[in-house]
């Protein structure tokens, strides 16, 4: 799950060529909105973003996911 911009286009085009498939997000609002329903492997994320850090990202994310 990729949630970040500029870096974006780099990282999904090299993971995607690699095989990965990925899931792209312009901001965690976005993610958390609409959480995909498979699992997810891998997170990446800035850690600085307006509204939310990427650890209070990953954090609600994993609660989600729990349940």
């Amino acid at each position: 799950m990729m949630v970040q911009d500029p870096v974006r286009v780099l990282i999904v085009e090299t993971l995607s060529m690699a095989g990965y498939e990925l899931i792209e997000a312009a901001n965690p609002a976005e993610v958390l909105a609409n959480p995909p329903s498979q699992r997810i492997d891998l997170v990446l994320t800035d850690v600085v973003m307006p509204k939310m850090s990427g650890p209070e990202f990953a954090n609600d994310r994993q609660r989600t996911c729990d349940g």
